[in-house]
């Protein structure tokens, strides 16, 4: 029950984050509004923080498949 709830909760947190993930990219790329260095200054940490959301959310997205038996965790020597 656990996993499927991180599982759900996950996935519902990944549309939304890459909708935003998106615009900002857009808009630091200069394609929907010329912006100024301060604001690109700040548009880049919003979206450096939204690439840590995303590793985030798909950490608890492996974490969950290994807790379910459909991933499975391959260990080698190094």
């Amino acid at each position: 029950m656990k996993s499927d709830f991180v599982s759900t909760v996950s996935h519902e947190l990944r549309t939304p984050l890459t909708a935003l993930h998106e615009g900002l990219a857009l808009v630091l790329e200069g394609v929907v509004v010329k912006i100024d260095e301060e604001a690109y200054k700040f548009l880049s940490i919003a979206l450096n923080n939204a690439d840590r959301l995303k590793a985030l959310i798909n950490d608890l997205l492996d974490i969950s498949r290994l807790e379910a038996g459909r991933l499975k965790l391959e260990r080698t020597q190094c």
